[in-house]
């Protein structure tokens, strides 16, 4: 992705990346900025959470392609001669397709003048960490949407054991929250003696259950408002298209009379539950409401 400066400003067009000068953009205090070089500036919030979930991403997507679903299919026990129960179910789908996520950034033309190569690759990598950060909300989002509704799910014990029930999986699933829920579980005792809680901090962005299951966390994850709620699931029914399609847009005119480049990051990708029986959430929780 790195070309070198004299070719971006020759041309205006270039994959490329950079980190933000400390007040980049900012007219009254460019004076102060420019000669003292750029150190370095990461978008708040690490490698793409969703990458590390379990999910089942397809690296190569092409097209449009359906995935199809339908709630689970049980076998029979027959008597001799006796005739087996049609399934009636028609299968119903979600559809995935390439869907744009972007970041933008602008710069003025001293400081990529005075910036170094490596600057340029930070700001690639960062624009990139915005577009995954983009479909890391979007996981959320999606399971949110599809997961079904458990009638005792709740941040208490016996609440987090009716999503396990709810969810149609055979294997451990994990649990998704926003952060401030998360912590909100971290705080209540399963029970009066054991000294264990709801949920334990593990790393920045995962956690696990008292009954030793992933709870993963973001800031990027959002409820709607005057709402909460914790879901439960196996990541691995949610589908990751990657269209292997990246792209930086290098805009020098639209500010060119204010001496500034618009870079834009778009990244094709998109975001499915490959079957939401597999999700189970809690009912619509007042987010004022302290849990008990």
């Amino acid at each position: 992705l790195l070309v070198a400066r004299d070719r971006l400003l020759a041309k205006g067009m270039a994959e490329i990346a950079i980190t933000r000068a400390a007040a980049d953009g900012d007219t009254t205090a460019m004076a102060g900025v420019i000669p003292k070089g750029v150190a370095e500036l990461s978008i708040l919030g690490k490698a793409p959470l969703w990458a590390r979930m379990g999910v089942d991403l397809n690296p190569a997507a092409q097209g449009t392609y359906e995935l199809p679903y339908q709630s689970p299919i049980v076998g029979e026990k027959l008597a001799e001669l006796a005739s087996v129960t049609k399934d009636t179910l028609t299968p119903t789908g979600t559809l995935v397709k390439p869907r744009r996520f972007s970041a933008q950034k602008v710069l003025t033309l001293e400081t990529l003048a005075s910036a170094s190569a490596d600057y340029f690759q930070k700001i690639v990598d960062d624009l990139n960490k915005a577009a995954d950060r983009a479909i890391t909300k979007e996981v959320y989002d999606k399971i949110l949407a599809g997961a079904q509704t458990a009638t005792g799910g709740a941040i208490t014990k016996a609440g987090f054991d009716a999503l396990r029930a709810a969810a149609e999986i055979e294997m451990d699933g994990a649990f998704f929250a926003p952060r401030v829920t998360f912590f909100e579980a971290a705080g209540i005792p399963i029970d009066a003696g054991s000294g264990l809680f709801l949920a334990k901090l593990v790393e920045a962005d995962r956690g696990i259950t008292s009954d030793g299951e992933d709870f993963f966390f973001s800031s990027l994850f959002e409820d709607p408002e005057d709402e909460k709620y914790v879901a439960y699931g196996d990541p691995s029914f949610i589908h990751v298209a990657d269209y292997g399609m990246s792209e930086l847009i290098v805009d020098k005119y639209t500010l060119a009379g204010k001496g500034q480049i618009i870079l834009t990051f778009n990244k094709l990708a998109d975001v499915a539950l490959k079957n939401p029986y597999a999700f189970s959430k809690t009912p619509a929780l007042d987010s004022s409401a302290p849990s008990n």
